[in-house]
């Protein structure tokens, strides 16, 4: 027995050793270069030339013994020297199963190769040999199930898009995720998933739909989701008669298509119902000695828009005081404010609101007034709330805010009971707010009144919108993005296409400081390297120094005719280490699908390193302890600015605040790394101050 086994391991052995070499349009399959010594990387370099010419059978038996020699895979392995391959036996045994039909044995070699080293090659035939395996035996007889858990059925938001996060299952396996038709595929098709999926909204009511697809193409029943969005602020027609000496009257409407939840006059609230039209007839004390000489009316709808008025008097009034008038008379214009004794400008607590003025009552001509916003104005925000009012001695029949009407569209009976009052409030102006969204540089803001004529006024400034320096893409982490090896080709340019393709992903996501290609290419031909020196990791990290360059992306491209892998590295140039490694698989005609690669690859990247901000818990000496840790996807290594908050923005006229700036104190590197928190050194000190408790951290 003992020698017919021996004899039978050593027929298999001389098998494995001695195989047939096929040859196909020129090219040989089953030869690997140089001498077979029969090492581990011997038999996996000749399972991978069968497995390029599609000899799968023939790959199999390489393939198993390369694992019984050495079992796991992994990138870098090394044979001898410095020579290093990529050894991924695991994973090609089960591309050559699932070729062979053979799904079960294809599953469970690619699920191993994924528990040593995950790969997106493995993971897209892992995908493949699942859905076969599921169509020979017919076992997904049910389709997947999803929760939403945010937002709710019915929703109401001012913002300018919402998370939707939840939970789907299968009993076997889901593949994407669907947000209004549009597909959200999962890399690798799991049995439970968690989702978060960023949707913009539009102004009105959004339908959103939400489902979950698997393998086989069954889909969940949709949830439907009605997000209601309103960025506009209560409207206000009000008038203010005075009544005896010390009070007056205010009279008026409220209208909000979300409902008024707050009204206060002076800091006096007022009763509410929730209602969209709230009619007004309120008695507010006056108190010229004390300095109480102004109405100030701030609303507030349930969403949480506000508008902010200062209500004009009747002109015709006895017993005001001159600089009451001044004030009135003040009010929207861009003239500095005269040092009245006693008399201030109304402030708005509200940091991220510039408030309205009305005009003097009884003006005789229209106008349109903002208050505080003037043109060319700075602000250190993304969003701001736009506030004004308008006037016409004709009647108003529209309010448009960059085009975005408050009267025009059709409404229901509250709102035709508040044009009824606002049309009796002839000597009112129309009070307004809107909230806009800026991007960064200047921002034009036009608002246009129609009155009852079709007569039109409109008043245009611009803002220009600053980002805080610590939240600048200038400050994040500097990248260049090295050409990539091409290890395989397939015909085309594709190490060019890369490096394009790729540096526009990293620019258009927003999340690292890129820099340009043609300083790269520049510097590449000065230095006048070999192909070979081109390609080095030291060269590359060390042209990246000349840079000033942070970080680098290179790595290696493996492309046929109708595949192609790509493997990016992200190396840190000050102490060579590589930071991360990520890899993309795309089957198809590759320039059909070669920009949407390369956008997944950017973004796998982006990921590893999330923008996140957190606060210092305390520091001593050149440790910091900052609130964020593995929970925020923070690893070893990565880089974080601490800044601090300067003051607010303030306007001098107003005393709106228009945002606040930072102060950048140091650079972090992290290094213990806890669920909830995270230890750093400090690298570098920028501003001369120490970093202390309450300042902020930002990933770089």
């Amino acid at each position: 027995m003992f020698l017919l086994a021996f004899a039978s391991t050593l027929l298999c052995d001389c098998a494995v050793k001695k195989r047939t070499v096929y040859e196909k349009e020129g090219r040989k399959y089953g030869k690997t270069e140089g001498l077979f010594k029969e090492k581990w990387n011997d038999y996996y370099l000749r399972g991978l030339s069968y497995n390029d010419g599609g000899y799968w059978n023939d790959a199999i038996p390489d393939f198993q013994e390369a694992i019984h020699r050495r079992d796991k895979d992994q990138r870098r392995a090394r044979t001898y020297g410095l020579h290093f391959i990529d050894y991924f036996p695991n994973r090609e045994l089960g591309i050559a199963y699932f070729n062979i039909r053979q799904y079960n044995e294809a599953t469970q070699a690619l699920e191993a190769s994924l528990k040593a080293y995950p790969t997106a090659r493995a993971k897209y035939y892992l995908n493949k040999a699942r859905t076969q395996w599921l169509r020979e035996t017919r076992k997904d007889t049910t389709h997947p199930t999803i929760e939403v858990q945010f937002p709710p059925p019915v929703y109401s938001t001012n913002t300018f898009s919402i998370r939707i996060k939840g939970r789907a299952t299968d009993n076997f396996y889901v593949s994407s995720m669907i947000f209004n038709d549009k597909a959200a595929p999962l890399e690798l098709a799991q049995k439970e998933i968690s989702f978060e999926e960023e949707v913009p909204l539009r102004y009105g009511e959004n339908i959103i739909t939400v489902q979950a697809k698997d393998l086989l193409e069954g889909t969940s029943a949709p949830v439907t989701l009605k997000i209601k969005v309103d960025r506009e602020g209560p409207l206000l027609a009000l008038e203010g008669k005075k009544e005896g000496g010390d009070a007056v009257i205010i009279s008026g409407g409220l209208y909000d298509e979300s409902g008024i939840a707050k009204v206060s006059f002076n800091g006096k609230d007022v009763t509410c119902r929730n209602n969209k039209f709230q009619k007004i007839e309120e008695r507010i004390p006056l108190s010229f000695s004390s300095g109480s000489n102004k109405i100030t009316c701030v609303t507030e709808d349930t969403i949480g828009n506000k508008t902010t008025a200062f209500i004009a008097l009747s002109s015709g009034e006895a017993g005001y005081p001159p600089a009451y008038q001044q004030l009135i008379a003040f009010a929207g214009s861009n003239d500095s404010w005269p040092p009245f004794s006693g008399i201030t400008l109304p402030s708005v607590e509200r940091p991220h609101r510039i408030a309205a003025a009305e005009p003097a009552a009884g003006a005789s001509s229209a106008r349109i007034d903002f208050k505080g916003l003037r043109e060319g104005q700075t602000v250190l925000l993304d969003s701001l709330f736009v506030e004004g009012s308008a006037f016409s001695p004709e009647g108003i029949k529209d309010i448009t805010v960059n085009g975005d009407s408050f009267l025009g569209a059709e409404h229901d009976e509250s709102f035709a009971a508040f044009l009824k009052e606002l049309t009796q409030k002839r000597k009112s102006s129309l009070s307004f707010s809107k909230l806009i969204k800026l991007q960064e540089g200047p921002n034009t803001i036009t608002i246009k009144l129609i009155d009852a004529t079709g007569k039109e006024l409109s008043r245009t400034i611009q803002v220009i919108s600053k980002v805080p320096k610590a939240r600048q893409v200038g400050s994040r982490l500097t990248l260049t993005i090295y050409p990539f090896k091409e290890k395989k080709g397939s015909g085309e340019p594709i190490a060019d296409y890369v490096q394009r393709f790729l540096s526009s992903a990293f620019v258009n996501q927003k999340r690292f400081n890129v820099l340009e290609r043609q300083e790269l290419n520049k510097l590449l031909e000065e230095q006048r390297l070999s192909q070979e020196d081109i390609f080095d990791q030291g060269t590359a990290v060390k042209l990246g120094r000349m840079m000033a360059a942070e970080g680098i992306i290179l790595g290696d491209i493996i492309a046929t005719e109708g595949s192609v892998e790509i493997v990016g590295r992200m190396v840190d140039t000050e102490t060579s280490l590589i930071l991360a490694e990520k890899d993309v698989y795309w089957e198809g005609q590759i320039r059909a699908g070669f920009k949407d690669t390369l956008a997944g690859l950017a973004l796998k990247f982006a990921q590893q390193f999330p923008l996140c901000e957190g606060s210092v818990i305390n520091s001593k000496a050149k440790e910091v302890l900052f609130n964020l840790g593995s929970e925020n996807a923070i690893c070893p290594g990565m880089k974080f600015l601490a800044f601090r908050e300067t003051n607010p923005v303030i306007d001098p006229d107003t005393g709106q605040s228009l945002g606040t700036d930072t102060e950048v104190l140091g650079v972090l590197s992290a290094k213990e790394i806890h669920e909830k928190f995270t230890k750093g050194t400090v690298v570098k000190t920028l501003a001369g101050k120490e970093i202390a408790a309450k300042d902020k951290v930002i990933t770089k």
